[in-house]
């Protein structure tokens, strides 16, 4: 009976000790991923919706129906209130000139995840109402870490194709408007001392290619950072947009810190009187 008793209480501390080792490998296993997810720098995927509104007066779409707008049955595209756009991992920087110039072609992700230099998804926003509205585009920080969105660069292209229009220019010497239409660059200002408040500038290639100057970010009301209007959105009437992200490496604010940094982002679509 005692060697009876012996050999339960073995196997019970065989048993713990199993335990005991598999939750090491677990805790090893997830030590990994938080290092894989954590390397570098990161653009976070994004989340865009439209708000409250799905289906009575606009909706959302990546159908590949839109790929033949001659053939276009507006009643039979599928749509939908919500999309989840992937994040880019570790992140490498990049400036304008690694946007590919058929980044608005096709519906969908477009991540670059072959060099890990920008985060691009594209889609359509629908007037399935039967009035036309106004809408407003609101696109909002959602957390961000060692201040990873100083250096962050939003792209929105909307209805348009992409243009390259290059100037080799000294900083700010320039004071005649910029063509980088139909494209928008938004950005943070600079916090630069000599160059404070004033919008960073779009830079391709090298540090002194500056195409134009960003949007700045808006500055007091919380976590929104772009906020655009539109009008007259006629029923059955569609906008394709192409959000681009990258972080800037030419921007003077980037500094060792903000490695491992990450940053998170949601777009939102809002009928407005």
């Amino acid at each position: 009976m005692r060697f009876g008793i012996i050999d339960k209480f073995q196997k019970i501390l065989t048993a713990r000790s199993v335990v005991t080792k598999g939750l090491a490998v677990v805790s090893a296993i997830l030590a990994i991923i938080i290092v894989l997810t954590y390397y570098g720098s990161r653009v976070g995927g994004f989340v865009i919706e439209v708000d409250g509104v799905y289906n009575t007066s606009i909706a959302l779409s990546i159908d590949e129906k839109f790929e033949d707008p001659d053939n276009l049955v507006m009643s039979e595209v599928v749509t939908t209130e919500r999309l989840v756009v992937d994040s880019l991992n570790e992140n490498n920087d990049a400036d304008f000139s690694y946007i590919p110039t058929d980044i608005v072609n096709g519906l969908g992700n477009k991540n670059d995840n072959d060099d890990y230099r920008y985060l691009a998804y594209s889609f359509v926003l629908i007037n399935t109402g039967t009035v036309a509205i106004n809408y407003e585009m609101i696109f909002s920080l959602v957390r961000t870490t060692k201040n990873l969105d100083e250096i962050l660069r939003v792209m929105i292209i909307k209805d348009g194709e992409l243009v390259r229009t290059f100037r080799n220019i000294e900083y700010y010497d320039d004071e005649s408007p910029f063509e980088v239409s139909p494209q928008v660059v938004y950005a943070k200002a600079s916090t630069q001392p000599g160059t404070f408040g004033q919008p960073e500038p779009v830079i391709s290639g090298k540090e002194n290619n500056i195409i134009g100057p960003t949007y700045p970010f808006r500055e007091d009301s919380g976590s929104e950072i772009i906020r655009e209007t539109f009008t007259d959105f006629k029923p059955n009437q569609y906008h394709k947009y192409t959000v681009v992200m990258w972080l800037d490496g030419w921007d003077r604010e980037q500094t060792n810190d903000m490695f491992g940094a990450a940053v998170q982002t949601d777009l939102k679509f809002k009928i407005i009187s």
